[in-house]
């Protein structure tokens, strides 16, 4: 399902910054600059967006769980979904997403948060679990051959690349998008949020554009 022009454009124009280091212009998401404090950013919330990450490719892209079982992106589809990009050098964000699910659970809303490391380097799924546990008891934690990472985040249109001012095998740092993606059973993009609102915010947020 192709994305409509308006949104797709929106997509591909947002200049912001976040929290790692910066990123072109051209590329959607929400990268930050260490030194560099957030700008503000309108949140799009658009059950329109025409984006879909659960068509059957995307379905069959082999993945790693936290707890090292093999396990397909299809695996997770047939439920609503808060979906997030990152790795386990840039901690910042995930606090704010527990938080939001705490809330979220209160009112009876249980949705799959599901963090996807863009650096299966490191990533390990020894390293993932203690990362995402860290941070909340629901969180799965998902990794897996570079291709097939890059497969998942280019349906979603997050971007990733490790820092070109990084040259260090061990300790780089890589820009990505900063968003919470918000993905109903059928696989529908309903909404994106940077990882950055606080926890009440993106509650109230993601609960705006759940299905009535």
């Amino acid at each position: 399902i192709q994305p409509k022009a308006s949104a797709l454009s929106h997509l591909l124009t947002v200049e912001k910054m976040c929290s790692c280091t910066s990123v072109p212009s051209n590329v959607f998401g929400s990268i930050f600059s260490i030194n560099t404090p957030a700008p503000e950013i309108d949140e799009v919330s658009d059950a329109s967006l025409g984006i879909n990450v659960d068509a059957p490719d995307l379905q069959r892209i082999v993945l790693q769980t936290h707890n090292g079982v093999e396990t397909n992106w299809g695996s997770y589809s047939k439920a609503h979904r808060l979906v997030f990009f990152g790795y386990t050098f840039c901690p910042l964000g995930l606090a704010n997403v527990a938080g939001a699910i705490d809330l979220l659970d209160a009112e009876g809303i249980e949705l799959d948060p599901i963090f996807v490391t863009v650096d299966p380097k490191r990533g390990t799924p020894e390293v993932l679990h203690d990362y995402v546990k860290a941070f909340h008891t629901r969180f799965e934690g998902l990794t897996g051959k570079q291709d097939c990472i890059r497969q998942l985040a280019s349906a979603f249109l997050a971007y990733y690349e490790i820092n070109s001012e990084t040259d260090d095998d061990e300790y780089y740092l890589i820009d990505h998008t900063s968003y919470v993606y918000l993905v109903d059973k059928n696989g529908a993009l309903l909404g994106y949020y940077l990882e950055s609102n606080p926890s009440e915010e993106l509650a109230a947020l993601i609960l705006k554009d759940l299905p009535k």
